[in-house]
């Protein structure tokens, strides 16, 4: 009887004639580059930049306010007396404010309530407006910057020729060196600056 004979093995890498099985690490790369690019894609419409749209006339397009536009209601009427309240105020206008008196001691000032009184009379109070933003965020991050650097920030929505905007203000400020000190200290600080009265109310 004759055996068969047996092929041996060979134990040489043969080539796949489909190519490689599975999927190699560029091809992990490249997909995984195009998945981060089509979020990134995603994140830009949704945040993306808002553009106002016109008709071939040249008029802009009003938007439609949407529900919760429609259905928000200010919490506190603050929100909308202020800015009937509020004058800007001309630089030279600053300049002429009175300057703080130094503090007297407590006996002189019951005996004669003197200059400081007169401006407590006036019921003029001065904010410092730093930025106006329509998006809430970038004014948030521009009052914590402020916040962070020791000023007495604050946001006052409002709305102006119907859009909404987010006003970031320091103070509120009595008198004019107050006012000066915080203007140069935002100065340093790359942060240009206008005074706004409050009125009477």
């Amino acid at each position: 009887m004759t055996r068969a004979r047996r092929t041996p093995l060979d134990f040489k890498k043969r080539a796949d004639p489909e190519g490689e099985r599975g999927f190699p690490f560029i091809k992990l790369l490249i997909v995984g580059i195009l998945l981060a690019g089509f979020v990134a894609f995603l994140l830009f419409l949704r945040r993306g930049p808002q553009h106002e749209v016109r008709d071939p006339g040249g008029a802009p397009i009003q938007a439609t306010p949407t529900e919760e536009q429609t259905s928000s209601k200010p919490r506190f009427e603050f929100y909308t007396l202020l800015p009937e309240k509020e004058v800007y105020v001309p630089e030279t206008e600053v300049a002429k404010l009175p300057p703080r008196l130094p503090p007297k001691p407590r006996e002189k000032a019951t005996e004669k309530p003197g200059a400081t009184a007169a401006v407590a009379q006036k019921g003029e109070r001065y904010l410092i407006q730093v930025a106006s933003f329509q998006d809430a965020d970038d004014a948030e991050r521009v009052k914590a910057k402020l916040l962070l650097n020791g000023f007495r920030a604050g946001l006052e929505p409002a709305t102006i020729r119907g859009k909404r905007w987010y006003r970031v203000r320091v103070g509120p400020f009595d008198e004019r060196d107050e006012i000066e000190k915080v203007r140069k200290r935002l100065k340093d600080k790359g942060m240009d600056s206008i005074v706004v009265r409050l009125g009477q109310g």
